[in-house]
C-alpha cells in the first residue's frame, strides 16, 4: 500500500502499484503559468555509476501545487530497494523535440530544487509484491 510519511518525506510503494499525492510549494507569490514540477526517482548509491534516474515525470504546477501520479506502468519495473526521490520546479520550460522531456536551455528558465544532493533526498522504498498484474 502507498504511504507518504509527511514528517520524513519517505515514500513507500509496492512494485507496480499506483500512487497519487500533491506537494504544496510555499513561496513568495504565485509561480508563473506553465511552470512544471519534474518528479524523479534515482538510485540511492551516492557517487556510483548507477546513481542515475530510474524514472522522471513532469507535472503541471497549478496554484503552487504539484499533483504527482505514478501509474502501474511507471512503477512495475522499479527495482525492489530503497531509492531516493526529488522534485525540481522549472519555470518557462521547453521540451526536447525528440523525447518530450522538460529542458531548461536558456537564461530565462528558472530551476528550483525542492531537495538537493542525494543525502538530502528522502527515501523512495519499493517493496516486493505477491502477484504481478
Amino acid at each position: 500500500m502507498f504511504n507518504l510519511d509527511t514528517a520524513t518525506g519517505q515514500i513507500t510503494l509496492p512494485q507496480g502499484d499506483t500512487a497519487e499525492f500533491a506537494v504544496k510549494l510555499i513561496c513568495g507569490g504565485r509561480l508563473p503559468v506553465g511552470t512544471v514540477g519534474v518528479f524523479g526517482i534515482r538510485n540511492a548509491t551516492a557517487g556510483s555509476a548507477t546513481n542515475k534516474y530510474l524514472l522522471t515525470k513532469a507535472f503541471d504546477v497549478v496554484d503552487n501545487e504539484v499533483h504527482i501520479r505514478l501509474t502501474n506502468h511507471d512503477t512495475r519495473e522499479l527495482p525492489i530497494a530503497s531509492h531516493k526521490w526529488d522534485l525540481r520546479i522549472v519555470t518557462e520550460p521547453n521540451r526536447d523535440p525528440e523525447t518530450n522531456e522538460v529542458i531548461a536551455p536558456d537564461d530565462g528558465d528558472n530551476v528550483y530544487s525542492v531537495y538537493s544532493g542525494t543525502r538530502d533526498m528522502p527515501p523512495f522504498v519499493v517493496t516486493d509484491i505477491a502477484a504481478r498484474v
